[in-house]
């Protein structure tokens, strides 16, 4: 078959090029297909391509592997092995992570153990802390929530009491609410007024019912505007305390490994603050200090 296509090609004619004076000579397109029947041309090529109008036939095993089984298996084991030192919830935290400097914290393998590390410190040097351990943030957090759980809940529900006290005394004083309330003051004067007139025979019942309605509504309508403007001007730390609190009320005693879904309902990022301890910043704005107990590396 070899030869057949050797000679095939010799027997095909030149094709001679022009350029630049310089004269190159090239072989003719010559396409084989799979059997190695020589095409010659498109109608061939054409009369040559199987849409289906033929059976079709698979026949396995009929060609060498490329690797022997044992290779791939042994490549399969080598490829778990590799995978087992991934930190998988690396990309879900590392962006709420930041140093002391400013700079943004990265993580990186050394001897198989992963290390936050501040880019400050290893790009330029400028940065003093140190690379800390990923398992050492865990237990910070597992520390810290421990605490927020047992110690923290009176504490934040008097800074909730706290908060909605300070919100009702500004709201006391806002132009909008002084209005409304004025309005529902005089509102409910008239609507008194008219019972009174009305008890003592002095209005038409068809006009006390007309009037009457009409005072109910826009009493109504005054009270709604009232409680709108209130929610619009609530305090969103006070509403975060709020879900903190029921966080933590409805969360587990403890944590015996960092919880990421946990972790990010309650903290808003993280700060290193040096080698030896971290700041969490919470959801509602409560930034607290845990300490880093650190390893030898």
């Amino acid at each position: 078959m070899n030869q057949l296509i050797t000679d095939c090609l010799n027997e095909m004619p030149y094709i001679c090029v022009h350029k630049e004076k310089k004269v190159r000579k090239m072989k003719k397109l010559v396409i084989f297909d799979l059997d190695g029947t020589l095409l010659n041309t498109i109608a061939d090529l054409a009369q040559s391509t199987n849409h289906g109008e033929r059976e079709m036939y698979f026949v396995p095993e009929s060609n060498d592997a490329i690797i022997s089984p044992e290779i791939f298996e042994r490549a399969q084991v080598l490829r778990q092995k590799r995978s087992l030192g991934k930190a998988p919830v690396h990309s879900e935290i590392i962006s709420q992570i930041r140093c002391i400097c400013g700079a943004r914290m990265r993580f990186k393998n050394v001897n198989s153990k992963w290390y936050l590390c501040c880019t400050n410190h290893d790009a330029k040097g400028d940065c003093l802390i140190t690379p800390i351990r990923e398992t050492q943030i865990y237990e910070s957090f597992c520390r810290l929530y421990y605490k927020l759980k047992h110690q923290s809940i009176p504490i934040l529900e008097q800074m909730l009491t706290n908060l909605q006290m300070i919100r009702d005394r500004r709201l006391l004083w806002s132009e909008d609410i002084v209005s409304l309330n004025k309005k529902i003051s005089e509102l409910s004067s008239q609507n008194q007024t008219l019972a009174f007139l009305k008890q003592n025979g002095l209005v038409d019942p068809d006009i006390f019912i007309a009037k009457s309605n009409e005072l109910t509504r826009q009493l109504r309508q005054a009270k709604l505007e009232k409680e709108k403007l209130m929610d619009a001007e609530s305090d969103m730390t006070a509403l975060q305390t709020r879900d903190l609190i029921d966080l933590l009320e409805g969360g587990p005693e403890f944590l015996d490994s960092f919880d990421t879904e946990l972790f990010g309902e309650l903290v808003e990022k993280i700060i290193i603050e040096g080698n030896d301890s971290v700041r969490f910043c919470l959801k509602n704005g409560l930034e607290l200090q845990e300490s880093i107990e650190r390893t030898v590396r």
